[in-house]
């Protein structure tokens, strides 16, 4: 997987980086399994079973053209089957064109009080023509949308700092927590005034939460 991190356009997690982040509660945009190497599939289930919801694709390297040791009830249409012996370039342009494919058709939206988030372009938008008459559109960048994402899919919508510092930024040397902090007060500012009072970002001892209040 070292390729992958050398073409500059992926941060890559190994089954052993397990101590640093759960694969059953963070957020990836493509999983890849080598059916051979695969010793049990409990952990890949496990992730199915808590991230129904987000479509996250799969490419599934096998022999055959058949699945073994994989139960596929929960990939749906979700896995690509990439045939042993491949070129690198092969597995790179089937990664590329499945987060493309997925991100196109799976723009999960949240519904917030009178605004509705578009999970993939990072857009809060007034949810009825009533509420656009007194809300305005907020645009968030690529950072602010992950880490909204990212606590909002996480269980009890809380994420430590270390986590969202690996899991955003892939815990590069150059990035502090005084950087998250930045981006959690600009998320805040964006948010001010109207959409704060039903999407709150919550700052705790070890890290962040957000809160959704019901409205209209």
């Amino acid at each position: 997987m070292e390729h992958f991190s050398a073409t500059g356009e992926f941060d890559v997690f190994l089954p052993q980086d397990q101590g640093k982040t759960s694969s059953t509660t963070s957020i990836y945009d493509i999983v890849i399994i080598d059916e051979q190497l695969l010793v049990d599939n409990e952990s890949i289930q496990k992730y199915l079973q808590m991230n129904t919801e987000t479509s996250v694709p799969f490419i599934i390297l096998s022999n055959t053209d058949k699945l073994t040791k994989i139960t596929t009830s929960g990939l749906a249409m979700r896995y690509l089957i990439l045939k042993k012996p491949f070129r690198f370039v092969t597995l790179l342009a089937k990664v590329r064109t499945e987060i493309s494919r997925f991100k196109k058709n799976n723009d999960l939206i949240y519904r917030m009080g009178p605004y509705e988030f578009y999970s993939i372009k990072g857009l809060l938008k007034p949810a009825s023509l009533i509420s656009k008459k007194k809300l305005r559109s907020i645009e968030l960048t690529e950072k602010e949308t992950s880490i909204l994402n990212y606590l909002l899919r996480s269980e009890g919508g809380f994420a430590s700092r270390a986590e969202l510092l690996e899991v955003i930024w892939g815990y590069k040397s150059s990035i502090t927590t005084h950087t998250l902090e930045t981006h959690i007060y600009r998320l805040r500012e964006k948010l001010k005034p109207k959409a704060s009072k039903f999407i709150s970002i919550k700052t705790s001892k070890n890290g962040y939460s957000v809160v959704l209040q019901a409205g209209n």
